[in-house]
């Protein structure tokens, strides 16, 4: 995955794609969000990380800013300890 890049998932009706975040119909307070996770996730997992996917009302372009929230899910290549999942959260 590129910088500020993840994958957007409508729930496996279509096959996921990485999306440039800047390229988003969301709200840019929401991208700038997003994008920091990506980075936090990439800075302490490194390669571990496969991928970071948005999913729910913000990958079908349902998102209504102020009611929805942002659903994101890391996937990583290995296990992780609850040492590293708390240091994560």
């Amino acid at each position: 995955m590129g910088n500020n890049e993840f994958s957007n998932s409508n729930t496996g009706q279509e096959k996921s794609k990485e999306v440039p975040a800047e390229t988003l119909a969301l709200p840019a307070a929401e991208v700038a969000y997003l994008a920091e996770i990506v980075n936090r996730l990439k800075d302490y997992l490194g390669e571990r990380l496969a991928g970071v996917y948005l999913f729910g009302s913000a990958s079908y372009e349902a998102y209504e800013p102020g009611l929805s929230d942002l659903d994101v899910q890391a996937i990583v290549s290995e296990s992780l300890s609850l040492e590293a999942k708390l240091e994560i959260a």
